[in-house]
This record gives C-alpha cells, sequence and structure tokens, in this order.
C-alpha cells in the first residue's frame, strides 16, 4: 500500500509535467557540490523548474507520458 506521502509526491509531479513545455531527465551521478550548485544557480537565472524525484515516483507520473511520446 503506497503512503500517503508517495501518492502526495506522485500527484504534485503529474501536476508539474502536465503544465511543462519541455522535459529533461537527468542523472547526478558525477556530479559534485559544486556543479550542482552551479547548474542550480543556471536555473533559477532562466526560470528553470528543477525538480528531485525518486525514480519510481518518476516511472508513475510519467506512465501516460511514454507511450505518447515514443509509442
Amino acid at each position: 500500500m503506497p503512503s500517503n506521502k508517495n501518492i502526495e509526491a506522485v500527484k504534485n509531479l503529474t501536476e508539474k509535467l502536465d503544465k511543462a513545455k519541455a522535459i529533461y531527465f537527468t542523472d547526478y551521478i558525477g556530479l559534485d557540490v559544486v556543479s550542482i550548485t552551479k547548474l542550480r544557480k543556471e536555473f533559477v537565472a532562466k526560470d528553470v523548474e528543477f525538480t528531485i524525484a525518486k525514480k519510481h515516483i518518476d516511472k508513475i507520473s510519467c506512465k501516460g507520458y511514454w507511450y505518447g511520446w515514443f509509442g
């Protein structure tokens, strides 16, 4: 049974995806603190929202989108 926290996380991420003009998925592996801080500052300067989510939450939230994009 999913926790209320995870249910809310899926709901919030799905709403963000619905409103997004573009979506980029990245992997944090190899990024040190200085690099990620620099990236976040660049995003803020360009009014880009940066969200971190667990892989499982991503998969559930994106389920309906994958088939439209790649199917």
